[in-house]
């Protein structure tokens, strides 16, 4: 939505900041154990404005033509969220996204290192379906880890991982499971794509399956 890249980058500077600062409380609560942070998930829609009214309101705060905004809000309108333009696909479409993320919380970590808070960060990729999407990911991942920890200074440990939600993914664990130092098994993701139902959904029909199954 934001074509330049100047302006891009004020954004994402302004949202790792606002990151750095509550990874820091969040790192200061979980002294000591394992913090999992999951990259951005959900598609972009979900953080835009539906309603005329308020595509108005953020037209104006933008300094923006409300009709182009509009189409621009429209544009990333998806038909099937659930397995649209999200997880995975956000990383390799934006790296500038995940690079910002994992920059925020390696700086995050470092700077409650350095106060003496035991820090242990697991950095996690979701909505994975080949072990080459997570191949790409990954290195800008590792590459951006190498920039922050030379930028600061300071080294730290963390690790990799990735969400395993999809069905093509759990049945080429040979591939995958070599690049990640965890993986995280989502149940109620993976029983709606292998029995073809959603979960928000099932409530209208599944009563009656084990009604008539009893």
């Amino acid at each position: 939505m934001l074509k330049a890249l100047k302006e891009k980058q004020e954004k994402l500077n302004q949202l790792s900041a606002f990151k750095v600062r509550e990874l820091k409380q969040l790192f200061k609560v979980m002294d000591g154990l394992p913090v999992n942070l999951r990259l951005l998930d959900p598609p972009l829609s979900e953080f835009l404005p539906q309603a005329k009214s308020e595509i108005e309101k953020l037209a104006r705060r933008l300094r923006r033509e409300t009709e182009i905004l509009m189409k621009q809000v429209g544009a990333l309108h998806e038909k099937n969220p659930m397995l649209g333009f999200r997880g995975s696909r956000l990383s390799i479409i934006y790296p500038e996204i995940s690079t910002m993320q994992m920059d925020s919380i390696l700086t995050a970590a470092i700077k409650s290192q350095q106060i003496g808070t035991i820090v242990k960060p697991e950095i996690m990729v979701s909505l994975v379906t080949s072990s080459g999407e997570l191949e790409v990911i990954l290195q800008n991942l590792e590459q951006t880890a190498k920039q922050t920890l030379l930028r600061l200074g300071q080294n730290i440990q963390y690790k990799l991982g990735t969400m395993m939600e999809v069905p093509r993914a759990c049945v080429q664990p040979r591939t995958v499971a070599p690049q990640v130092q965890f993986m995280s098994f989502t149940p109620h993701d993976l029983t709606q794509l292998i029995f073809g139902f959603s979960r928000e959904d099932r409530g209208k029909f599944l009563p009656d399956y084990i009604e008539r199954r009893s």
